[in-house]
């Protein structure tokens, strides 16, 4: 069973620091401190990367109250508190038609979708914070970045960090590679270099 100690402590033992017996603040221990400091945006940001099978998720869509769209997009939708990228609108039955939505911010500082399409249904990336449900590629990536990170704060190395990085990418690519070709690839990814391609808007096949 992994946790999120052993995802630490396989990015320290990437860049020959020693190991943690947790990660509980109470210790007062400059690396643990570290850890901390980096290990949930590195969490949030490998899961957002990529559509990752084992955080693949599906929700109905509730409809907001207020459309502030300025008549742009005839619904408004609130996604779940999860969703860490929207992959694409569930059609029924599936099409290869491209349904653009737009995942935005509204007044009221929540997220929001809009599209044209009723009774909309999502595919989405979850804020999956359980390493143990991870692929062991994406753990294996995830603390590669996490070691990126953390080589900059022990060793204030630039180089060695972004080898680490580099190391990171590569990981990653190996592990997309896999997850890819062991089931089903969603076609449409939302993050956000995709985000601005396309205007602002999200888009799927």
């Amino acid at each position: 069973m992994s946790t999120d100690t052993d995802l630490a402590n396989q990015a320290l033992a990437l860049i020959g620091q020693d190991s943690v017996p947790s990660l509980l603040t109470s210790l007062n221990n400059k690396t643990v401190v570290a850890i901390n400091a980096h290990l949930a945006n590195v969490k949030e940001q490998a899961l957002r990367a990529r559509d990752w099978e084992c955080a693949r998720r599906r929700a109905a869509l509730v409809t907001t109250t207020i459309n502030e769209s300025l008549g742009e997009w005839a619904y408004s939708y609130r996604t779940p508190p999860d969703c860490l990228a929207v992959r694409r609108l569930v059609c029924f039955p599936y099409t290869n038609n491209r349904h653009v939505f737009s995942w935005e911010i509204d007044s009221g500082n929540k997220r929001v979708l809009y599209c044209n399409m009723a009774e909309a249904a999502i595919v989405y990336t979850g804020n999956v914070l359980d390493v143990n449900r991870w692929d062991r590629l994406l753990f294996n990536a995830t603390a590669a970045l996490l070691a990126s990170r953390l080589a900059g704060s022990f060793g204030k190395d630039i180089r060695l960090a972004e080898k680490f990085l580099s190391d990171a990418y590569r990981e990653f690519d190996e592990a997309v590679g896999v997850d890819e070709g062991e089931g089903n690839r969603e076609i449409e990814v939302s993050t956000t270099f995709i985000d601005v391609r396309n205007g602002g808007y999200g888009t799927s096949d």
